[in-house]
């Protein structure tokens, strides 16, 4: 059908670019056959009919099987149907709002370029099975600066995520120092900010990265089954200190003190035998969930009574150092070089040598057993008896005004002293202490006259309700 439309003042006809003008007034036409002209309105287009041959008005017809558009036109409705599919061709012009150039531009190659903001709930890539999307910032070379952004917000204020030219992606951050760099809001809080890793199908099921807002220190957090978040891992930033269960770590493996003999803190196997604090500075040992050893910074040994103990100390003859629990003073001592001590209550009963000599000391019940040297002062010469229950003197060159006696140790304990002649023999003592008491009530004996001559006086210590008292007796001349 041959279509001439009347727009603007202008005559188009469909199958050919010419424009006619029209002669007369728009609603009189003259100077054209075989025309049919009734009922003309304001609006209104002549259409030949070829079915009557006749030019007829009427109203636009609202599809066209093809239309060209030269010079400037106005439509204020275009719509392409039809069975076959409808193009526009725009011959590397831009489909603009105002005619200039911008907007949308298709190339030859069907290449589409937008020079402006496109606005679009959704972008697809294709519409088959394996169908890709690219997305691409330059056709040209690309260099620093070329990156993508990825905006979101109130009108793109927050650039939520970041492709650099470089291939850096930053979530958070807008400036990736590495493949991917995720920045995220520090917080003292578990569970409230970071970068969280979850069961799709149950979000609860969750552990969480983050910073902490003190220190910068790394964290993982986990949801327990209450929904509540706990911080399972610390890392210090600074000192490198990992802490597990605590989240100020003191040293390179920090753990938490919260565990007992039936749930070490490390554990192995069924997770009842292992390692924990059992109280400040003692670390026990579990085995099958009970405590079987303890270690202390003095003691090392088990975990029940009367058990055996190794000492931290230095050993002696009257300090053992393999001892039992609750008897420390008690055990296996070093007597000297290559000499093993068996020690009671601090007093060596036997050695044994590396020559197998065996050397035995009579122990008495109560107080101690080492021989301790008295030293000789002719005013007054005191003996000790806090440190030994055995002591002898060797008188010098003349008497001794008072011998006296100091610091027992029990109620009951024996003492013997053996006094010796010097070379000039006869020595006295004048007085002796006010708290000792002779057998039988008598006086103090006199001692050997005769030169080196050795005489030994034993007392028992008690303690009455008169005050303290050395119940004594002599052995004199004693060889």
């Amino acid at each position: 059908m041959k279509k001439l439309l009347a727009v603007l003042g202008v005559l188009l006809i469909s199958t050919v670019s010419a424009q006619v003008t029209p002669p007369i007034r728009p609603a009189t036409l003259n100077g054209l056959s075989d025309v049919s002209i009734s009922s003309v309105s304001n609006g209104q287009v002549i259409t030949y009919n070829a079915t009557s041959g006749e030019w007829e008005n009427g109203a636009v017809p609202s599809s066209f099987t093809n239309l060209t558009v030269t010079g400037t036109a106005t439509i204020n409705t275009l719509k392409i149907d039809g069975a076959a599919v409808g193009n526009i061709q725009l011959n590397n012009n831009y489909l603009s709002n105002d005619g200039d150039d911008e907007g949308i531009s298709i190339d030859n190659s069907g290449n589409v370029t937008m020079s402006a903001n496109v606005t679009a709930p959704k972008l697809i890539g294709g519409t088959t099975t394996t169908s890709d999307l690219f997305l691409q910032t330059t056709s040209g070379a690309g260099t620093t600066g070329a990156d993508m952004h990825f905006l979101t917000g109130n009108n793109g204020a927050t650039e939520a995520m970041t492709i650099l030219n470089s291939g850096n992606v930053g979530i958070g951050t807008t400036d990736p120092g590495a493949e991917l760099e995720v920045g995220t809001l520090s917080s003292d809080t578990p569970g409230l900010s970071g970068v969280k890793i979850s069961r799709s199908s149950d979000p609860t099921l969750a552990f969480m990265l983050r910073l902490s807002a003190i220190g910068k220190n790394f964290n993982i957090d986990r949801q327990d089954d209450s929904d509540v978040w706990t911080s399972a891992l610390t890392i210090n930033r600074t000192s490198g200190n990992v802490g597990i269960g605590t989240t100020t770590p003191t040293s390179k493996l920090h753990l938490p003190l919260e565990n007992d003999a039936t749930t070490p803190t490390i554990s192995f196997g069924d997770g009842d035998s292992g390692f924990y604090e059992s109280a400040d500075d003692v670390l026990g040992f579990a085995l099958g969930g009970s405590e079987r050893f303890v270690m202390t910074s003095s003691i090392f040994g088990g975990g029940v009574g009367s058990s055996a103990n190794v000492m931290n100390e230095a050993a002696s003859s009257t300090n053992p150092v393999f001892t039992f629990q609750g008897d420390n003073d008690t055990g296996l001592g070093l007597g000297d070089a290559d000499a093993v001590s068996l020690i009671a209550g601090g007093k060596e009963g036997m050695r044994i040598t590396e020559a197998t000599t065996i050397t035995t000391t009579l122990i008495d019940s109560v107080g101690y057993d080492a021989i301790d040297t008295i030293t000789y002062d002719e005013t007054t010469t005191t003996a000790n008896w806090s440190t030994t229950n055995v002591a002898t003197m060797t008188f010098g060159a003349g008497n001794i005004g008072t011998f006296a006696f100091t610091d027992p140790t029990v109620v009951g304990q024996t003492v013997k002293l053996k006094l010796i002649q010097d070379g000039t023999g006869s020595r006295t003592v004048t007085a002796w202490d006010a708290d000792i008491q002779w057998s039988g009530g008598g006086t103090a004996p006199t001692l050997s006259t005769a030169a080196a001559s050795e005489d030994w006086v034993t007392c028992i210590f008690t303690n009455t309700g008169a005050g303290e008292r050395y119940d004594c007796s002599a052995s004199l001349d004693f060889q």
